[in-house]
């Protein structure tokens, strides 16, 4: 199961068991999924709002940060969007056999499957595609708009991959043992992966945005400034 805490290490919540979990900080909702069930937890006080199923088993699961849609794949190929208020998927497309990971960077969504396809979020559109020569571990967008694809023992970036088709990528690094997992830095570049020798870190010129509004994301925010 998950377990939720305060700062003090007392236990607050105990949520179901779940495959995959996405925090919405605007509305304090808590999303989970596990397999074909979708449910969404008020982190106040911790009762489900909303208990969804799907017709499909779900694979992976994305947030699309801008306007708080829930992203959700199923090994069958297609893409569902989901809100809470609704019991049905907003938004239903389908992106390929096989779907192992998805990415928003502003008006544009990443799929993966047997290739990896840049979407118009809007029109719904293909724009690019990424051929991929071997099985994607994941993938993942950074506040800048590169684009890390993840093979297990080789990780591409490419620069700008929304905006044209690159040819080449930006970086490739190469490690001596399988990365599970990556995750950008927020304001910094840096790369963070999950190795099975344990945890290492990229430094990935152009990655990180370093402006930042005060009032919306402040790293150096005191506890006044927090309440």
């Amino acid at each position: 199961g998950t377990y939720i805490y305060d700062s003090r290490g007392i236990e607050l919540h105990h949520l179901d068991k779940s495959l995959g979990l996405e925090y919405l900080p605007y509305h304090f909702l808590l999303v989970t999924y596990d397999q074909r069930k979708l449910k969404y937890y008020d982190t106040t006080s911790g009762q489900v709002i909303a208990d969804h199923v799907a017709r499909n088993p779900y694979t992976v699961m994305r947030q699309n940060h801008s306007n708080g849609i829930i992203a959700l794949g199923s090994a069958k190929g297609t893409v569902e969007w989901w809100t809470p208020g609704i019991g049905t998927p907003a938004v239903k497309i389908f992106v390929g056999a096989g779907i192992s990971d998805i990415g928003f960077y502003k008006g544009y969504m990443y799929t993966a499957g047997e290739n990896v396809k840049v979407w118009d979020s809007r029109m719904l559109k293909v724009l690019h595609t990424y051929p991929i020569n071997r099985k994607l571990t994941s993938l993942e967008i950074s506040q800048s708009g590169l684009l890390a694809l993840n093979y297990g023992f080789r990780m591409d970036i490419y620069k700008e991959a929304h905006l044209a088709k690159q040819t080449h990528p930006y970086m490739t690094y190469k490690s001596r043992g399988n990365m599970n997992n990556c995750r950008f830095v927020p304001f910094e570049d840096l790369l963070g992966i999950g190795t099975t020798y344990g945890f290492s870190s990229l430094a990935i010129p152009g990655s990180g945005v370093p402006f930042y509004d005060t009032f919306e994301n402040n790293p150096f925010e005191t506890k006044k400034q927090k309440r």
